[in-house]
């Protein structure tokens, strides 16, 4: 893994980076398959113990990337804000790298579609029965993560906490 440029604004622990992935509202997911075209698509996540889970369809460019070549990068940005100012954007960025699978476990991919519908769908109860053909039409993927970083620009008007961290 290459070393970070701007180690001042790395973000040391991986649970934080981890935390900061988790909260994103999405993420873009990096494959590339056998044809050596990378892909960047931005998709609704959860992360369940350390796992990210997607959802997306049966067939397509990524899923033919991911049956191809497992390896993905996941990143997200949870919060940024351009100053015109002062020529500078305050972040928090995430980017990890892992391998990427097809969920065939019944079990997981039901708790991964439940944890994902709990996030982005919180309130609804979730089908009962969600392996039933509704839920088959979906297909989910887990990412194992094997490596996250994290940086992070502080915004001292939003981030006060951090204001000591900004140059």
């Amino acid at each position: 893994m290459r070393d970070m440029r701007r180690k001042d604004r790395a973000i040391p622990d991986s649970a934080e980076s981890m935390a900061l992935l988790a909260k994103a509202d999405y993420c873009f997911l990096a494959t590339c398959g056998g044809d050596s075209v990378p892909l960047i698509t931005p998709v609704n996540h959860v992360v369940v113990g350390g796992v990210v889970y997607l959802h997306c369809a049966w067939e397509g460019h990524k899923i033919d990337n991911i049956r191809a070549n497992p390896k993905v990068c996941v990143s997200a940005v949870p919060r940024a804000r351009v100053d015109p100012e002062r020529y500078t954007t305050y972040y928090e960025s995430v980017v990890a790298f892992g391998n990427a699978r097809i969920v065939t476990s019944n079990e997981e991919r039901n708790h991964a579609l439940r944890a994902l519908c709990a996030r982005f769908a919180p309130g609804r109860e979730f089908a009962a029965s969600c392996d039933s053909s509704e839920t088959e039409r979906t297909c989910v993927v887990a990412v194992d993560i094997d490596y996250i970083t994290g940086k992070r620009n502080p915004d001292p008007l939003d981030w006060p906490e951090r204001a000591n961290c900004v140059r």
